[in-house]
């Protein structure tokens, strides 16, 4: 995808990268039980989660493997399950740096949040704008 932007800008336009992002992706998926990522009831009636199972975190590949539970409640009252399989590559902020500057882009801001503070431990994102070098430079 960096590679793509790099082709498709002018020296001078811009990228802008936000993804969830820890310090430490091995202890977001430590839990040998479930993790909600959401749990609800929309506005036509229909009800239901998601949520992970068989977390687990390769450090050496930085490869996460989980499963993707859905268990919804339809409005008529019929019930869907489905279990997803799950990988993501779970990139770390020193690789991702070395990407955008191998395809000449130069970070101009960097935060951990939508707030604007620096990443660090207790943010839960990288937020990066770079730009497009010009040639040479």
């Amino acid at each position: 995808m960096i590679r793509r932007a790099a082709g498709a800008l002018a020296p001078g336009g811009h990228i802008y990268i936000d993804y969830q992002f820890s310090m430490h992706p091995e202890l977001l998926f430590r839990s040998s039980g479930e993790m909600v990522i959401w749990e609800g009831t929309d506005r036509e009636g229909n009800s239901g989660r998601m949520f992970l199972t068989e977390q687990s975190f390769e450090e050496p590949t930085g490869m996460l493997s989980f499963v993707r539970n859905f268990d919804l409640t339809l409005k008529d009252g019929r019930r869907l399950e489905r279990k997803i399989p799950s990988k993501k590559h779970y990139i770390q902020l020193e690789q991702l740096h070395d990407w955008l500057d191998s395809a000449g882009f130069a970070i101009e801001k960097e935060y951990g949040d939508y707030a604007g503070n620096p990443i660090g431990e207790t943010t839960g994102r990288a937020i990066l704008w770079a730009v497009k070098k010009s040639v040479g430079k």
